[in-house]
């Protein structure tokens, strides 16, 4: 695979910026100008550079000195961040509010941009300071352990003895998840061999972040334990920088001209190397936007089709839900979209995953992917199948490629099954006469599913797929391969269900119904469960198992006779 480079950060990320917000609160904003406010000549001079640069860019800008303010109307809707690390102007040395906006961002649904733009002058303490707050290090203490810990600690402070304090050296160890073997002897030759000798240097290393950043438990969460990457090198001349969960942070010194801030931000996203896969779904994002454009420019443009979408949506010509209908006009959109944009994205992505043996493709994959040693091939491949067979459930109305199994306390059930039943019979409606007189209920075809949960069988599993015999997917954090039909037998298990309700899921992806089964004393009966929908079979999937159950029905045994 082609390595990724300058240009197809520029496009997927720095090309995708429309709105820009610069925070610092020794900025002067519109409101402060009307107000008459002194403003620094020098913060002017820098608030006016970051502004022009953004304009020049056609990005619009935002200039706001209270945080606050800005958290309460447009943090969330700007594409790139430009924020002050110290904004609170009561304690001049307190970072925590602009940790907690980072922090904040890392965990919204948008990937998010941000450059800290400081007068800091240790920029290496500055990048460790926002990785331990977005979660490097692992786990916090618990408040139980911290109690406790903290006891042991104040012993030793109370007795003069001096705790062991952490270098950048075991800070930078501690960030990465691993042990400085030095700092560990010294905590051992203080307070002696024990269990809880790592959650006491865990602790050490707290207390220090909790003494520097006083905002931690208020403007800053304890929570951490998220997957960080980040940069820290002492050199002043590397950058520094952090990526967790949907935030990307640069750190900048504000010696650096305000010229060189997008090009600093270009090198560190570049440093990272985000996976392809990252790199298209935001190469994606900026197609879809100008897409979607283009898509509306083009309905609203046409009278006709804006009157034919209303007539649709609004017209009460059946027993169909109102929300479906609606959401079928949206699917056309997105469609239509995707049809629109899928070409651009693909000749994106085609540039840097170059085609190779599947050997070789998925050992590649995986070091782009930066997997760690114990994920497997068949994990991926695993994945793989799942990804592109099943999708989420969102509907309200059971329909065929539908996937649910008996809904049990502890999600422990073997028994699922596949909705066969041509998607036309299932709506409100549209039945028979004989399905009719069951109303509410709704008789369907379903298809009985054999489970496989061990590994091992799984992975062999895998070694067949191709042979599309099976469903592969991932419930409750288990792994999962339904079969549809055996290789010795060939034919899949049909069954009825009757669903109650006419179909419907409720919005816990639920519904009840009846099945035919033995009781007790051996007798057939209908037989009251509750369903929960697991996942639904794309169309082409869920269409090749309507076809195959149909085909099976269908069947006409011959009486050929075998030489004795």
């Amino acid at each position: 695979m082609a390595k990724v480079n300058r240009k197809h950060i520029q496009e997927a990320y720095i090309e995708g910026i429309r709105t820009a917000l610069l925070v610092d609160d020794r900025f002067p904003t519109f409101q402060t100008s009307l107000n008459g406010k002194h403003v620094e000549e020098v913060e002017k001079e820098r608030a006016l550079k970051l502004w022009k640069i953004c304009r020049d860019r056609k990005w619009l800008c935002d200039v706001e000195s209270d945080i606050d303010k800005a958290r309460g109307h447009h943090l969330h809707q700007s594409d790139l961040l430009v924020l002050d690390y110290h904004l609170d102007t009561t304690r001049e040395e307190d970072p925590s509010k602009a940790l907690g906006v980072i922090q904040e961002l890392s965990c919204t649904p948008f990937f998010n941009l941000v450059v800290v733009y400081t007068a800091e002058p240790e920029l290496d303490g500055v990048a460790r300071d926002i990785a331990f707050c977005l979660g490097a290090g692992g786990e916090p203490c618990s408040d139980e352990e911290r109690a406790s810990l903290d006891e042991l600690i104040s012993e030793k402070e109370d007795l003069g003895e001096e705790i062991p304090k952490p270098s950048k050296r075991v800070l930078n160890a501690f960030m990465k998840g691993r042990r400085d073997n030095g700092f560990l002897q010294e905590v051992i030759d203080l307070f002696g061999h024990g269990p809880q000798v790592p959650k006491l240097v865990q602790r050490i290393i707290e207390h220090y972040f909790e003494k520097k950043i006083s905002g931690i438990g208020s403007n800053v969460d304890r929570r951490r334990g998220r997957s960080v990457e980040f940069k820290a090198a002492e050199d002043p001349a590397k950058l520094k920088w952090i990526q967790s969960g949907n935030v990307f942070v640069v750190v900048v010194s504000k010696t650096t001209s305000p010229f060189r801030l997008i090009s600093k931000l270009e090198k560190a996203l570049l440093e990272w190397s985000p996976s392809p896969v990252h790199l298209m779904l935001a190469h994606a994002k900026n197609e879809i936007e100008k897409g979607g454009v283009e898509q509306s420019a083009a309905i609203l443009n046409d009278r006709t089709k804006e009157a034919a979408w209303m007539f649709h949506a609004s017209s009460n010509d059946g027993p169909a839900d109102h929300e479906e209908k609606v959401g079928q006009l949206y699917s056309g959109l997105f469609e239509a979209l995707g049809n629109n944009v899928t070409p651009k994205v693909a000749e994106f992505g085609a540039r840097f995953l170059e085609p190779k043996a599947p050997k070789v493709a998925l050992a590649t994959a995986k070091k782009m992917a930066k997997l760690s040693d114990d994920v497997t091939k068949e994990d991926i491949v695993f994945k793989l199948n799942e990804f592109l067979a099943t999708t989420k459930f969102t509907g309200r109305q059971i329909t065929t490629g539908v996937v649910f199994r008996e809904k049990t306390a502890a999600n422990n059930s073997d028994s699922y099954w596949l909705c066969v039943s041509p998607a036309c019979g299932l709506v409100p409606g549209q039945q028979d006469e004989w399905e009719r007189g069951l109303e509410p209920s709704l008789p369907i075809s379903v298809m009985r599913l054999s489970l496989t949960k061990a590994s091992d069988a799984i992975n062999k599993d895998l070694k067949t797929a191709t042979r599309c015999r099976r469903i592969f997917l991932e419930a409750d954090g288990k792994r999962l391969s339904l079969v549809m039909m055996s290789e010795e037998s060939r034919t899949p298990n049909l069954e009825k269900v009757f669903v109650d309700g006419g179909g419907k899921v409720s919005a816990g992806d639920t519904f009840t119904g009846h099945i035919v089964g033995r009781n007790g004393h051996r007798k057939i009966e209908l037989m009251s469960k509750t369903f929960e929908v697991i996942a639904i079979l794309r169309p082409e999937y869920a269409n090749r198992a309507l076809a195959q159950a149909g085909n099976h029905a269908s069947r006409i045994g011959v009486d050929y006779v075998n030489l004795p």
